[in-house]
């Protein structure tokens, strides 16, 4: 698999369209979740529908993050293959905070007492912000969405609210690995090293 003399990529790689790509990820994210839900049982298994739900979409989100940036340094199949798939891939980014959310709805059912305590003001407003982005991202992820903003404004917007649900990601993370929480090493590096990226392309 090569890259033509124009970047194009390779014709097999080619094939796999945005809509089935978003349908496989959307697919994989609700099956291991319900897996993980049905393992634990009760409130442990939504807590695991929460975690892998967060986990699926932290890797959708840095991958679509950080396409252009990987493009720049490495334009390589797999890298143009990524760059013409970011719409599926931000758009299953997504529904998996969709999921996500349900899994944070249903936990709040269960016990809104605890569920409450468990959760400050800060992680309201950080989280309320996010998702307000998410949303508006996945809502304007269409041509006919940039034609209505024009080319530069839906770039500020996509550019500013992708940055904005970084900073909410990493330092949710960041703040977990600090508390101690071994699990949250490999996506907070993960999104240190997505904005690293991002800002070495910046500077070129």
């Amino acid at each position: 698999m090569e890259v033509g003399e124009h970047g194009r990529e390779s014709e097999p790689m080619s094939r796999v369209p945005g809509w089935l790509l978003f349908l496989v990820l959307s697919a994989l994210t609700v099956l291991v979740c319900l897996l993980s839900f049905l393992k634990e049982g009760g409130e442990a298994g939504l807590h695991a529908w929460v975690r892998d739900s967060a986990r699926f979409a932290t890797a959708y989100f840095g991958t679509a993050f950080v396409t252009s940036s990987l493009v720049r340094l490495w334009p390589l199949p797999w890298t143009l293959w990524l760059r013409r798939r970011r719409r599926a891939m931000g758009l299953s980014f997504a529904f998996a905070m969709t999921v996500h959310l349900a899994g944070l709805t249903a936990l709040w059912a269960s016990g809104p007492e605890a569920f409450l305590q468990d959760t400050g003001l800060l992680t309201w407003l950080g989280g309320g912000t996010a998702y307000g982005f998410i949303y508006l991202l996945a809502f304007t992820s269409s041509d006919a969405a940039q034609r209505a903003l024009g080319p530069r404004n839906w770039q500020r917007l996509h550019t500013f609210g992708g940055w904005v649900i970084w900073i909410v990601f990493t330092q949710t993370l960041t703040f977990g690995v600090l508390a101690g929480e071994r699990a949250q090493w490999v996506p907070a590096l993960f999104m240190w090293g997505v904005a690293g990226l991002r800002l070495v392309t910046f500077r070129r």
